[in-house]
């Protein structure tokens, strides 16, 4: 949408009306046909200006329409991929019935020996974008995404 520099518009409608007014007023006679145009010119350009604001409005209605639209893509959840194991499944369950669950939870529930694989693979479905991370001091804990 291209700006548009109105100033020497205003500067000539303002003049005229200015000049017209000066002329009568010299005289001490108001014409009523000079002030009903005068009016008439005034509701002409609030008409202009109010067709103007509401396409602006229209216009900015369709840039939110848009973002929302966008947002609302951005911030969806992905869709589980069809690339994840039967183990990556179980331990997005897992942590879905769960709520929150810390590697240590998940070493026990799954019977890994250590929580280093166990972290291992909730940092692999938090890089896929399956979990989200919260720090509660040292320890991590993963929640659905």
């Amino acid at each position: 949408m291209k700006v548009v520099d109105s100033s020497n518009e205003f500067e000539q409608q303002v003049g005229n009306i200015a000049d017209t007014v000066s002329q009568n007023a010299a005289s001490n006679a108001y014409d009523p046909v000079l002030l009903a145009k005068m009016l008439f010119e005034i509701a002409e350009e609030k008409k202009s200006g109010n067709l103007m604001n509401h396409k602006i409005i229209e216009m900015l209605d369709r840039i939110e329409d848009r973002l929302t639209r966008l947002e609302q893509t951005v911030h969806e959840p992905p869709a589980v991929s069809v690339g994840l194991s039967d183990r990556d499944r179980e331990v997005l369950d897992y942590v879905k019935e769960n709520g929150m669950v810390s590697a240590d939870d998940l070493a026990q529930s799954f019977g890994y020996k250590g929580k280093n694989a166990a972290s291992a693979r909730l940092s692999k479905l938090f890089h896929e974008g399956h979990l989200k991370k919260e720090y509660m001091g040292r320890k991590v804990l993963y929640k659905p995404a």
